[in-house]
């Protein structure tokens, strides 16, 4: 109802409101770097302990950037959706470059592996997606090189050490299989549970919620710690069934089918596009489908959506006007 009554203007100040939301987190995570340095503690408490970092770098920077997060993993996605808003909301290329370093700082401090991931995958997306515009306007821009250079380099990387990186996948994947971690042996225990589930479960699923009451579906307590297995796609296999996942897939699909058709037309629609890719990867490590945070993104990519359908309704008023002859303009004193 909002978006079919508001006016271009407000939803700019909206996309505004919402990079000056982001900057907030980014900012403090700045302010919590400053404060681990100096030995300040941070004014809330929050899960900044390092673990799974090496022991030099655990020597030189004593934890993880969190900001007003409870952890890295929930910041994660706000860091990527703050460069896209910056990228929006931000003309000046200088102002541009200092917004980024400030929101990339904090994502490398963070020390998540999910946002790494997020922004790795996002890139190589965005890069493409660029690829295939310079080649349909015929001309290749510089960020289109670099990308191809990294693209290159990252090749021979994985072919100079491709043996390595696969065995310390094999290794790590084993490990959690055998439950290393309190997550993995949830994982495990969830899927032996879909697998042993009825056929009309497997279809509309357990019910939303039913997560919080495994122990009912026979998951003695002792063998989980999590009620959420940080993966939005297999909790809605069990409390949605695959019906609720494949409803959930075709609003994604119809999401991307929006923007892989319209990103070429303005920005708006190429920040929508993103921001969707965006938040299907971060569903591979979040579940947030009944959090503030799902329906946030979801809100921004319907306003990226609207304003880049308002925008190009307007780009083509102004050709329309262009090519009207000059005998048919009314001339007014």
């Amino acid at each position: 109802m909002w978006l079919s009554q508001v006016a271009l203007s407000e939803l700019q100040r909206a996309l505004k409101i919402a990079f000056g939301v982001a900057l907030f987190f980014v900012l403090l995570g700045h302010w919590q770097f400053i404060g681990n340095l100096v030995g300040i503690p941070f004014f809330i408490e929050t899960r900044d302990w390092m673990h799974g970092v090496p022991s030099a770098i655990r020597s030189v920077v004593p934890r993880r950037l969190t900001s007003i997060a409870e952890e890295p993993n929930f910041l994660s996605p706000l860091l990527i959706e703050y460069i896209i808003l910056a990228s929006l909301v931000i003309a000046g290329k200088k102002t541009k470059l200092i917004a980024y370093g400030l929101g990339i700082f904090v994502i490398i401090f963070s020390f998540s592996g999910g946002v790494y991931i997020n922004a790795l995958l996002l890139v190589t997306c965005f890069g493409f997606l660029s690829l295939y515009r310079s080649l349909v306007s015929g001309r290749l821009k510089g960020q289109d090189l670099v990308f191809l250079f990294l693209v290159l380099l990252g090749l021979s990387i994985l072919l100079s050490i491709g043996d390595i990186l696969l065995d310390f996948l094999y290794y790590k994947f084993q490990g959690e299989a055998a439950g290393q971690s309190a997550r993995s042996q949830f994982l495990s225990s969830l899927a032996m549970l879909i697998s042993q589930s009825k056929a009309m479960e497997l279809t509309f699923g357990h019910g939303m919620a039913t997560m919080s009451v495994l122990t009912d579906f026979g998951l003695a307590k002792e063998e989980f710690l999590f009620r959420i297995t940080n993966n939005f796609y297999l909790d809605m296999i069990w409390e949605g069934g695959f019906l609720g996942l494949t409803c959930v897939l075709l609003f994604f699909g119809y999401l991307l089918f929006i923007g892989f058709r319209h990103y070429l037309d303005n920005k708006y629609f190429e920040a929508g596009l993103l921001l969707t890719i965006h938040m299907m990867i971060t569903c591979l490590y979040r579940s947030e489908y009944l959090s503030s945070h799902f329906l946030w993104v979801v809100t921004l990519i319907f306003i990226c959506y609207k304003l880049g359908s308002m925008a190009d309704s307007n780009n083509r008023v102004q050709r329309s006007n262009l090519d009207t002859p000059i005998s048919n303009l009314k001339v007014h004193s």
